[in-house]
């Protein structure tokens, strides 16, 4: 680590431009992510990163954004749009998105760099989209802002569901986990 800083310090390497460079030369997915992860709580992107078996979960606290139904639509994609352009910026194009009650929840899967994240989307919405129709809600996306904790907790277990039938996973117990929103 000091070697790296002094050798940079001595030739006038811009560290940030240097990491960003090693990132994307490199095949070590782990460096990327560890890039990636640095660069999102440095600037205040993240509030805080929890490492998990199936990846890397980043949150974003966003009491502040549920001003109005519309605002926060809006303001949920400008989110999702700033993480997946500073991901690929390194060369990270798996970045997957689930949205639960005032955060955010960006989760970077370490293991497998192929991973298709369309398809973990469209199982983790249609899934909830089919449960929450029955109660008249129309748009999870936007009803995560008004979910009480029991409907929290149905809805996080879907999300493991989901998550177990795209990792195939059986074996590990996920259901478990809480992420605390």
């Amino acid at each position: 680590g000091l070697f790296l800083e002094e050798k940079i310090k001595k030739d006038g390497i811009n560290l940030d431009e240097y990491v960003k460079n090693l990132c994307q030369k490199s095949t070590n997915f782990s460096l990327k992510n560890a890039y990636l992860i640095n660069f999102l709580l440095e600037n205040k992107i993240a509030a805080s990163i929890t490492i998990e078996k199936m990846g890397t979960i980043i949150t974003f606290n966003t009491n502040e954004y549920f001003n109005s139904y519309s605002d926060a639509k809006k303001r949920l994609y400008k989110k999702i749009n700033e993480i997946n352009g500073i991901a690929k910026e390194v060369g990270i194009y798996n970045v997957f998105v689930g949205i639960c009650t005032k955060t955010f929840l960006f989760v970077i899967p370490e293991y497998l760099e192929s991973f298709d994240a369309d398809t973990f989307l469209r199982a983790n919405y249609e899934i909830i989209l089919s449960m929450y129709q029955n109660d008249g809600f129309d748009d999870p996306i936007i009803n995560y802002l008004s979910i009480n904790d029991k409907l929290y907790q149905k809805y996080y277990d879907l999300v493991n569901l989901a998550m177990k039938i795209i990792f195939m996973s059986s074996t590990d117990d996920i259901t478990n986990k809480k992420i605390n929103a």
